[in-house]
């Protein structure tokens, strides 16, 4: 039986360092939305880490969701811009290894949203 093909469009968004490797993975066929991708990050945030885990990626979490938010009308490519996963360090912290990553690891992500016609 063939493998099946991979999704176009795929990544994760990752908290890291501190002991912790929690993530939350996509892959569709369609570029994920920057509301797709707000949830994303909410359920690594809110629903897989502790308060502690949260409290120390505070800031990260706020730079990661503005990042989403400024994102251009059709997204951020793979890796965007220097090929590299976009990482919202804790800038009040001075171990710099806890973090959240974006990682697009194919295609596109943090599309705009379709307008709604009335």
């Amino acid at each position: 039986m063939a493998e099946p093909e991979p999704m176009p469009n795929r990544g994760r968004i990752q908290a890291q360092g501190g002991n912790v490797e929690k993530s939350v993975a996509w892959g569709q066929d369609s570029p994920p939305t920057k509301t797709v991708m707000q949830a994303n990050l909410d359920e690594l945030y809110y629903n897989q880490l502790t308060k502690r885990e949260r409290e120390v990626r505070e800031g990260c979490y706020e730079d990661a969701r503005l990042w989403i938010k400024r994102a251009p009308r059709d997204g951020y490519p793979r890796n965007s811009p220097t090929n590299r996963p976009a990482s919202f360090v804790n800038r009040k912290r001075t171990d710099k290894d806890i973090r959240i990553d974006i990682e697009i690891n194919a295609g596109v992500a943090c599309v705009d949203d379709p307008k709604v016609e009335n």
